[in-house]
Order: C-alpha cells, then sequence, then structure tokens
C-alpha cells in the first residue's frame, strides 16, 4: 500500500472512531436547605457513583444547595434516581 492510502485509512478511522463515542448528559439539581457538611458528604457519595464523570456543588447564603452532575450515557437514569433518593429536585431553585 502507498503512504498516500495508509493515511486515508487512518484518517477515515480517527473519523470513525468519534462518531462512536456516545454524549455525556449533565444535571443541575436542588435542596431547599442542607448544611455545608451534608453537602460535602453528598459531593462525595455522588464522586464514587458508577458513571458521574463531574459533580459540582455550591452551597447558597440561604442554606440551600445546587449540585451539577455530569453522567456518562447508561448511567444518566440511575444517577437522577440517586439525587432524587438524596432529596434534591431537579432545576434551578
Amino acid at each position: 500500500m502507498t503512504r498516500f492510502a495508509l493515511v486515508l485509512i487512518a484518517c477515515a478511522t480517527l473519523v470513525t472512531a468519534g462518531c462512536r463515542e456516545r454524549p455525556n448528559y449533565a444535571y443541575s439539581y436542588h435542596k431547599s436547605e442542607t448544611s455545608q457538611e451534608q453537602l460535602l458528604r453528598d459531593q462525595q457519595t455522588l464522586r464514587k457513583t458508577s458513571g458521574v464523570v463531574r459533580v459540582v456543588t455550591t452551597h447558597h447564603q440561604d442554606g440551600s444547595a445546587t449540585i451539577e452532575v455530569e453522567a456518562e450515557d447508561g448511567h444518566d437514569v440511575a444517577v437522577q434516581q440517586k439525587l432524587s433518593a438524596m432529596g434534591y429536585q431537579r432545576g434551578q431553585h
């Protein structure tokens, strides 16, 4: 095979490999009242959860909290169920 043919095959492989990548899903959840300590425990629990890619938490002055979670495709429903079981509601406060 010529070098040109090898380069074309390599490029085609890279392009098709990129198309097979599954998307991640990001969600924002809110809890109306929680302590900073509980928020940190919740954050740690989520980081240990299978399929969780990223967790960002914000504790607000009024005692409420927001958790933003990014989950891999295929784990997104389980992560959402876990957040609901922890007392969080989806969406903004």
